[in-house]
């Protein structure tokens, strides 16, 4: 069953590095749900002289003390705006290969861990809809999570829609193989 679990992932992993592929790189998709920044050369420069590390930066940032009146001036800060979540990478070579590698083992992580949760359920699961649809609702399961940036942090729903559905996407194509070829072996008759 081990092996069927590392083949299964391994194909999956691949369904999933071409869906995605396709999706980011050559669909157009990504590119209706994410602005062009106004002024860019100007706004990267700003960016630059006042941010020197790479990390996540937020403005307003909360505040150190947990008082009330500190908590009430945050709360004003956020609702007059801007609310501002800023990834800074001082450059990357996207066409690196250990980008890629990155992405994959993190496919084959994930599609190890589905392909062995199916391995468990499989006994109760005898029929390729049944695995299918079970792989699914563990796609659908990740896909709502990238939902919680929407929820928490103000992310623009429909980006985070988007996400989702291209993920769900990668695990209705990964359920498509784990289905297939993680199953409980045949009974054994003996006698």
């Amino acid at each position: 069953m081990v092996v069927r679990i590392v083949i299964a992932s391994l194909m999956a992993s691949v369904l999933m590095m071409a869906w995605g592929w396709f999706f980011w790189g050559f669909s157009g998709i990504p590119s209706k749900y994410i602005d062009r920044l106004p002024e860019e050369k100007d706004a990267v420069a700003a960016i630059r002289r006042h941010i020197a590390e790479p990390g996540m930066y937020h403005a307003p940032y909360w505040p150190a003390e947990k008082n009330p009146e500190a908590c009430q001036a945050y709360q004003e800060r956020v609702k007059a705006g801007p609310l501002l979540w800023i990834i800074y990478h001082a450059g990357e070579d996207m066409q690196d290969p250990i980008v890629y590698v990155r992405g994959f083992v993190h496919m084959i992580a994930m599609t190890l861990l589905a392909g062995g949760l199916l391995a468990m359920a499989a006994p109760r699961l005898p029929s390729y809809p049944a695995r299918f649809g079970f792989v699914v609702v563990i796609g659908l399961l990740a896909a709502t999570v990238a939902l919680s940036d929407a929820v928490w942090f103000h992310h623009p729903w429909d980006f985070q829609l988007m996400v989702a559905g291209s993920a769900l996407v990668s695990w209705i194509l990964t359920a498509l193989v784990l289905a297939l070829l993680v199953k409980s072996p045949p009974p054994v008759v003996t006698g």
